[in-house]
């Protein structure tokens, strides 16, 4: 008896899954390979379908529940140049992301939240205390636009260097080598292939078969009583930024 946990599927295996559904086999019934000059779908074009299929889910899944994708950074907090306000986030901080925004360096040494506020709101808190103090508390915060680049606007001006922590929900994963396994592939890999498999077949303006839109319909129902089970935060906090 040989019994194993399902493993994560790699992107070949994926692949195959969605060829199947397309009926676009790569191999014969003798496993022959089919040259690929005779496929519909080329690797590539099913790549970019999975992927697609791949952020939908993650997006889903990091929606119920942004804890398993968190990510913390510190920032040391310099304030800009006139006409510049605030800073640059740090490079990889997804603006729509941020989560939550901590203060590093408090007066009772213990990591405090730093309140969002709205762009219009943020002035209204700059002369709370007097510049440049280390010992304050509390701080607000918004987001700004800024050109190519999203900035970060703490009021009352924090002391040059003061440490904050921002969290942020990381964007979700892409997939480019045959030999990637998507960690998600494991529990919705049919899910995954189906909804790849529909895009394709969607843009060559084909009708799906009844049979694949009840497994997919099922394979959804799974992925919404999986999420159910697993409590967390239901949505992202909204936070009211800047013009972008």
């Amino acid at each position: 008896m040989a019994v194993s946990r399902v493993a994560a599927a790699t992107i070949t295996e994926l692949t195959t899954d969605v060829r199947r559904e397309l009926g676009d086999v790569a191999l014969t019934p003798a496993g022959d390979t089919i040259p690929a000059g005779l496929l519909r779908y080329s690797d590539s074009e099913i790549l970019r379908v999975l992927n697609n299929a791949l952020i939908a889910l993650q997006q889903r899944i990091q929606a119920r529940h942004p804890g398993e994708s968190l990510v913390g950074v510190l920032l040391s907090y310099t304030e800009g140049t006139s006409p510049s306000i605030g800073m640059n986030l740090p490079s990889g901080v997804d603006a729509n992301g941020v989560f939550k925004v901590e203060d590093m360096s408090p007066s009772s040494g213990i990591p405090e939240p730093v309140t969002p506020v709205s762009l219009h709101e943020i002035e209204r808190y700059a002369s709370a205390f007097e510049p440049g103090t280390t010992d304050r508390t509390p701080f607000w915060y918004t987001l700004v636009e800024r050109g190519t680049d999203h900035g970060i606007v703490i009021r009352p001006q924090p002391a040059e260097g003061h440490a904050f922590r921002i969290w942020y929900v990381a964007t979700p994963l892409v997939y480019s080598a045959t030999s990637d396994t998507p960690a998600l592939a494991a529990r919705f890999r049919e899910l995954i292939a189906l909804q790849a498999s529909f895009a394709l077949i969607g843009a060559s303006q084909e009708r799906v078969s009844e049979a694949q839109v009840v497994r997919l319909q099922l394979a959804q129902q799974d992925l919404n009583t999986w999420s159910s089970r697993n409590k967390g935060p239901q949505r992202i906090r909204k936070v009211e930024r800047g013009v972008y």
